[in-house]
């Protein structure tokens, strides 16, 4: 299965959260095989997806990338998890959009 996550996290670094994501194997977009000219679909800024991962290895993942992220920060200046929601999801529909600048 194809693991989508969505989430939100403190201070409103989810760009952190998706970099060291993107670090483990997670991607924030995908090519379209559905349209002749195979255009590249965008996650939402707090999206990231990876295949052939279950929902638990998900939210391991996820919670493995923001205690890396803390161990980088100082006591004070902790990340938290707020909320995260893990979909198996295939096949794919989309809306395509624009890469998001970080």
């Amino acid at each position: 299965m194809n693991s989508v996550i969505t989430f939100d996290v403190s201070s409103n670094l989810e760009n952190l959260v998706r970099e060291q994501m993107r670090a483990t194997g997670y991607y924030i977009a995908w090519d379209s095989t559905s349209t002749p000219d195979k255009k590249t679909i965008y996650l939402p800024h707090n999206m990231v997806w990876k295949p052939n991962t279950e929902s638990q290895q998900a939210l391991s993942d996820i919670q493995q990338a923001i205690a890396i992220i803390n161990q980088r920060r100082a006591a004070g200046d902790q990340i938290r998890l707020l909320r995260c929601v893990i979909l198996n999801s295939t096949p794919w529909r989309a809306v395509y959009g624009e890469p998001i600048q970080s």
